[in-house]
């Protein structure tokens, strides 16, 4: 699901115009994210109220990390923001900004947590979605999940 889309916006636009998009899995909305989250989830096998359904962000910034499998009943948001580097605390500020209404929290990626000291803080929206698959098919192994899908370069001589 992309979120906050103008309709017929130049982003919009832009995902329309490659060949490939309409065999997407996905969809667009111009809600914000935990709306668009949640009208997406009421057709969805998890399905339930807004005060019900637990949606989870994820920010580098976020004081508390993942820790073990993922929950399947949780809409994970994976942010992209569109600059030339990140924003200090900006999905940290949108999900805390959102949570005074739905049932959001911030969570980060246990970088540090599973590979210890390593030169790696931010991963790409690709690196993060991908890391959310393997922790999910390891049963919450994050050190082997993270180390699969950081570069070998970015691993080497790291610190436990």
């Amino acid at each position: 699901l992309f979120s906050s889309l103008e309709r017929d916006g130049r982003i919009e636009q832009a995902l329309f115009r490659d060949d490939g998009f309409q065999h997407w899995a996905v969809r667009t909305s111009p809600l914000a994210f935990a709306e668009a989250a949640i009208a997406a989830s009421e057709n969805d096998e998890r399905g339930g109220s807004e005060e019900q359904q637990r949606i989870v962000v994820l920010s580098p910034d976020a004081p508390e990390a993942f820790s073990g499998p993922l929950d399947r009943s949780c809409i994970y948001v994976v942010g992209g923001l569109c600059d030339y580097k990140r924003i200090s605390n900006a999905t940290l500020h949108r999900s805390q900004e959102a949570g005074r209404k739905y049932n959001v929290v911030a969570r980060r990626l246990p970088i540090k947590e599973s590979l210890g000291d390593i030169d790696v803080k931010i991963l790409t929206v690709n690196q993060a979605v991908e890391a959310l698959v393997r922790v999910n098919l390891t049963d919450g192994d994050w050190a082997d999940a993270l180390a699969a899908i950081l570069p070998a370069r970015k691993l080497i001589g790291k610190k436990t």
